[in-house]
């Protein structure tokens, strides 16, 4: 996900590396030093954030940190390294929120089995009070951009925004996300499929394990996101499920109380004259 280099040499110190959430790898001694003073800058700030070295002097003798969670947005302190000086606070990005933490709601790393019997990585965010044992709850489904980029764990207002009004959110890295190393990465490769299924699995395994209220599920997507929410919408990974039972003899779909799709239209359909569309089953459905 990043490194941090010497501000003079360019060596590599240290990698970040984010499978659940972020890791900090030192590189020799020099990166191992550097690590064990994050470690300690996070103590001494509290309340279980997580610490990056966002920018440093040439000298190495003043830090900018940058200070985050699930219920924290980013906050900055300027930090003087391998001295006794605690870190100071230098601002908050949303110094509202630093008196509401307590309410905000958690994040947990699960994985979602897709029909093909591949594992998914997610993200779950069920609202403040409620427990692993809660069942029938709203859920939206967000959906990440890209497709070749990823959602992470960490403070985001959106998933905060919906949590706050007792909706759980889960956030799906379905195939072709990037962090989850070059295989996973390459399953997305030409499967646009692939993808919509991914996503009505993930719809699926949230009824089918109790999580979420059949009858109150949404869809949430932009660009790419929104692109895999039109296809929730019309049923495309659904109708590619054998034995789909999700429309009715009406002809209309009830899998999703509401859907919010943020997508140019000239990326979808027509307007889009692009060979890789062209086998896409969402436009191959409707054109």
């Amino acid at each position: 996900d990043g490194f941090i280099a010497h501000p003079i040499t360019g060596e590599i110190q240290a990698v970040y590396v984010t499978a659940a959430r972020t890791e900090l790898v030192p590189f020799g001694e020099d990166g191992k030093r550097l690590c064990a003073e994050l470690d300690r800058v996070k103590e001494q700030i509290g309340r279980n954030l997580d610490v990056h070295l966002t920018s440093r002097s040439l000298k190495d003798d003043t830090w900018i940190i940058t200070a985050t969670s699930d219920t924290a947005a980013a906050t900055y302190y300027l930090h003087i390294p391998y001295t006794d000086r605690p870190p100071s606070l230098l601002m908050e990005a949303r110094p509202q929120l630093s008196s509401l933490w307590r309410s905000l709601a958690m994040t947990e790393a699960i994985n979602v089995p897709a029909r093909d019997g591949e594992s998914l990585p997610a993200y779950l965010t069920r609202p403040k009070g409620a427990s692993s044992a809660s069942t029938n709850l709203p859920l939206a489904m967000v959906l990440h951009g890209g497709p070749n980029a990823r959602d992470y764990a960490g403070f985001d207002a959106l998933t905060q925004l919906l949590a706050s009004r007792g909706i759980a959110v889960l956030s799906l890295n379905y195939r072709g996300s990037t962090g989850y190393g070059r295989r996973f990465y390459s399953l997305g490769m030409g499967d646009v499929k692939g993808m919509h299924e991914d996503v009505e699995d993930a719809r699926r395994w949230a009824i089918e394990s109790g999580l979420a209220d059949p009858q109150k599920v949404a869809i949430v997507g932009g660009s790419w996101g929104g692109y895999l929410a039109l296809g929730g919408a019309t049923g495309i990974g659904s109708s590619m499920h054998e034995g789909d039972d999700s429309i009715d003899a009406s002809g209309s779909s009830p899998r999703y109380a509401a859907v919010v799709a943020i997508v140019p239209l000239v990326t979808v359909g027509c307007a889009n004259t692009s060979p890789a569309f062209r086998n896409d089953p969402l436009v191959k459905q409707y054109w």
